[in-house]
């Protein structure tokens, strides 16, 4: 039995962002026009065993997305669904899986606001949850790819950039 492999050889910046990403860089920025793989590299390279989540910014984006809120559970109550950001902080429970943050750019204030907070280094990142009171934090392993449009990353605001 013969088996016909190929090995696909990645561009030399993607293969530059595969090896970062492998080799423990946990907080990436990825820019440049629409539809050149960002999004994919970002929910595939790399270490993503214990999750890759995604948000997609847009200006009607509400909290909701990011954090989680209290949803219908069709018993005539209400249970919590966690949202992006808090999904990727706890990953499989033991270490933090990876947020993908998609066109960061067309983030509403109050969205842009609490990803700041979610973004925060590992020691300044905290979340209390509006029902239990339980303080979560980034588990060991989390790590964050945002991408962006822009043309200039100097168009993004410094309290972001700074994050990754």
């Amino acid at each position: 039995m013969s088996t016909n492999t190929k090995e696909i050889k990645l561009p030399q910046c993607w293969q530059d962002l595969k090896d970062a990403l492998e080799s423990g860089i946990d907080r990436v920025i990825l820019f440049g026009p629409s539809g050149i793989g960002k999004t994919y590299a970002g929910m595939t390279f790399g270490n993503v065993e214990n999750g890759a989540y995604r948000l997609v910014c847009t200006e009607d984006m509400t909290n909701m997305e990011v954090t989680g809120s209290f949803m219908p559970d069709g018993k005539g109550g209400f249970s919590w669904l966690d949202g992006s950001a808090l999904k990727a902080w706890e990953g499989n429970g033991v270490n933090g899986g990876r947020l993908i943050v998609d066109e960061i750019d067309k983030a509403s204030g109050d969205v842009y606001a609490t990803l700041l907070a979610m973004l925060d280094s590992p020691e300044s990142a905290s979340w209390e949850h509006p029902e239990t009171g339980r303080v979560h934090k980034p588990r060991n392993g989390f790590s964050a790819v945002m991408t962006t449009n822009v043309e200039n990353m100097g168009e993004l605001p410094t309290a972001l950039t700074d994050r990754f």
